[in-house]
């Protein structure tokens, strides 16, 4: 993090830190680190959050949020992380992600139960590796029908609906192109083959499409913008994962600086 930072970060900062001891720990102590969060656990931290200012920070100000920028937000997950507390996972509420400008029926029935905590999603970026082809669509009346697969769905298994980047095939309507589709996870033709952790411990699933009908208002924006909508979703990933990684690597250092200063070496 910079020396730099402004008054008003280098506060923020302290108040991460205070919530840490005060809230976060205590909490964490009480519970059996081999086993899943608590829910009441859970819905203590996030009424704490909330009445601390730090839940809203993801959230847009039209739901109730703060909308912090990024260094706010980098300056906050660098503090948490660098606590290496499961429970700093509750901290943040829900973000719009590529919802951010959903309009109409994607609004008022993905976009605002997401803010509210109501429904939850995940994102189908990653082919497979030996996908022969990308996952695509073509035009059938008003639906889409959906044809490929996905892997690295991370929270595929739990989340109510998928935002799927797929390639829309040319028709007379339009000359296809990348799009983004918002697709319900109990959708006729999603088939979820395989669940599986990587080394951080977030889970992921594999998921196939097979002649999966969604109807085309449920594509983000206009086929052709799919492609930068998802690489702004990515951008804000990697920017919230350098922090992490940043913070965790303050607790590394500090973790073998105590373990070389014990009394046993």
């Amino acid at each position: 993090m910079p020396e730099s930072l402004a008054p008003e970060h280098i506060e923020l900062r302290d108040r991460s830190r205070e919530f840490i001891h005060t809230t976060l720990a205590p909490l964490e102590s009480g519970i059996d680190p081999g086993a899943p969060i608590p829910r009441e656990v859970r819905r203590q931290v996030i009424e704490a959050s909330r009445a601390a200012g730090f839940f809203g920070m993801t959230q847009p100000e039209a739901y109730g949020g703060t909308e912090a920028g990024p260094l706010a937000m980098t300056v906050v997950r660098e503090t948490l992380a660098a606590a290496n507390l499961r429970l700093s996972g509750a901290v943040f509420g829900p973000g719009p992600g590529v919802l951010a400008t959903a309009e109409g029926h994607l609004r008022e029935h993905y976009l605002a139960p997401q803010m509210r905590g109501e429904k939850s999603s995940a994102f189908g970026f990653t082919e497979p590796a030996d996908a022969p082809h990308p996952t695509t669509a073509r035009r059938d009346g008003e639906d889409l029908v959906v044809t490929g697969a996905k892997s690295y769905v991370s929270g595929g298994d739990r989340a109510d609906f998928i935002n799927v980047v797929l390639q829309v095939e040319p028709s007379d309507v339009d000359a296809g192109g990348p799009a983004l589709l918002v697709v319900d996870r109990k959708t006729p033709g999603l088939e979820i083959e395989q669940r599986f952790e990587t080394l951080d411990g977030s889970s992921h699933v594999f998921m196939r499409f097979t002649d999966m009908r969604v109807p085309i208002t449920h594509i983000l924006g206009k086929v052709g913008e799919g492609m930068p909508r998802a690489m702004r979703q990515i951008g804000d990933i990697r920017l919230s994962l350098s922090a992490q990684a940043c913070g965790i690597m303050l607790w590394t250092l500090d973790y073998i600086t105590e373990h070389l200063k014990a009394p046993h070496r």
